[in-house]
């Protein structure tokens, strides 16, 4: 008398399931980490205006996303210029990288003739192809802007530099997002498997029942089947003693 298995392989491929599974999620997170921005630039002029730029795109990519957020302080200002230059190196052809130093591949305007009210934000997004694939790096962008305070008609004007970066900060709650999302998942088949692990237990507690009970039913058995040896034996001896008692009172 035995029991079978086979509930083995089933707990062994969701452990290997799950393995899958959580190799998969990090693959998925460090996809979507790497990929390259060219910055996260913020000009404050002196609580009159505060422009905050960022611009970002796969990695490689040649098509870049730029956001920009443009917000006045104390005084009504007037943006005649928001300009992103791009500097650095780009791919010519498919058989290699060639460096511009200090040439500029990108003239991007992001703002033009805007009236902006105290206390009010615009924000604006929009795409540009550059003739070469984004290579961290190498490349680098300038931020150039001029505008006026109209409460005084002072001019705000600056050029302000950034490297290119690789990880943009606007990610994070979309990463952060698919990881508890990875994280519920994983929290439902890790349920999963604690109750395939309780079932195996369970099984495992009743194979070993009845294991012991197979144990006690072979040991009965074998105590049985000695019995009957002892009785089959007596009863032939017995038989035999009362035929020679027989045989002896007819002599």
């Amino acid at each position: 008398m035995s029991l079978s298995t086979s509930f083995l392989p089933s707990s062994l491929s969701l452990s290997i399931a799950m393995s899958t599974f959580l190799v998969s999620a990090l693959e998925i997170i460090t996809t979507e980490i790497s990929i390259a921005s060219i910055g996260y630039c913020m000009v404050d002029f002196i609580n009159r205006l505060c422009i905050t730029v960022e611009a970002f795109s796969g990695f490689p990519s040649n098509t870049i996303t730029i956001e920009v957020e443009l917000k006045t302080m104390e005084v009504d200002v007037y943006v005649r210029q928001v300009v992103l230059y791009i500097y650095g190196a780009f791919n010519r052809n498919v058989n290699g990288w060639y460096t511009v130093d200090f040439d500029c591949v990108g003239n991007i305007t992001l703002v033009s003739n805007l009236y902006i009210p105290k206390g009010s934000t615009r924000k604006s997004q929009l795409e540009y192809t550059l003739p070469y694939y984004i290579m961290p790096g190498m490349t680098h962008g300038v931020l150039k802007i001029d505008a006026t305070d109209l409460s005084s008609n002072d001019s705000m004007q600056g050029r302000y530099s950034f490297p290119l970066v690789y990880v943009r900060d606007r990610s994070y709650e979309e990463l952060k997002a698919d990881y508890e999302e990875l994280m519920t998942e994983y929290g439902e088949l890790q349920k999963q498997y604690e109750e395939v692990v309780a079932d195996f237990n369970e099984l495992r507690k009743e194979y070993e029942r009845i294991s012991r009970l197979e144990a006690e039913l072979e040991g009965e058995v074998e105590r049985n089947r000695y019995i009957l040896y002892v009785f089959v034996g007596l009863t032939v001896a017995l038989t035999l003693t009362l035929l020679y008692l027989a045989g002896r009172r007819k002599l």
